[in-house]
């Protein structure tokens, strides 16, 4: 007889799944343009299946953006439990690298749509909020150990990485470039502007592995 533990675990895992693949076709597609329908088509399951899980698109949505942001915290608090004391700038950039490895995050489309669904935009802004307040306390640290300029207001900084890293858009004006490169252009030049000369030298470390 399978036990109560292991059934809940494997609806844990088929929700997780759903979450997965339809995420991927936000990501691509945008959120409006794909339904229900299309995304028990692309699982090879039955749609009602999908509302088993959940009551409608804007739920899924909303339950997503919180198990994709889940997801990279404790895979960013795994990486840094791996390293020998990560320093404020690595913490930094193991944020970045987490944002830069979910395509939603820099499809126009998916934002665009975003916006029409309130329950799951209001929680999208609070990830946003808590992203912040974590970008402040690492910036605090990094000012106290010496790898930050001590007269720059990070409050301010703060929310400008909170609106341009979790916000990213594609624009045509960078057309002969990769949209990913040019935001590693952007956020190591931005994140080198307020480095000390010991903050410089553990970035370029960074960069080089």
């Amino acid at each position: 007889m399978t036990s109560v533990p292991n059934l809940i675990q494997k609806d844990q895992l088929v929700k997780e799944r759903i979450i997965r693949s339809a995420f991927a076709q936000f990501a691509l597609y945008g959120i409006k343009s794909i339904s229900m329908d299309a995304i028990a088509q692309n699982m090879s399951i039955s749609k009602r299946t999908i509302y088993g899980y959940f009551n409608d698109k804007e739920e899924l949505l909303t339950e997503g953006i919180d198990y994709c942001c889940r997801l990279a915290q404790r895979v960013y608090i795994k990486a840094n439990q791996e390293q020998v004391s990560p320093t404020p700038i690595a913490m930094i950039l193991g944020f970045y690298h987490k944002i830069r490895e979910n395509p939603q995050c820099y499809s126009s489309r998916f934002y665009e749509d975003l916006r029409k669904f309130p329950q799951a935009l209001e929680k999208f802004e609070l990830e946003r909020d808590y992203f912040a307040k974590e970008c402040r306390a690492v910036f605090a640290r990094g000012v106290k150990e010496g790898y930050f300029l001590p007269d720059v207001n990070y409050e301010i900084l703060s929310l400008l990485v909170k609106e341009k890293i979790l916000g990213l858009h594609p624009s045509h004006t960078y057309l002969h470039y990769s949209f990913l490169d040019v935001c590693d252009a952007v956020v190591y030049t931005f994140i080198r502007g307020v480095c000390t000369s010991k903050g410089i030298q553990n970035l370029e470390e960074l960069r080089q592995r």
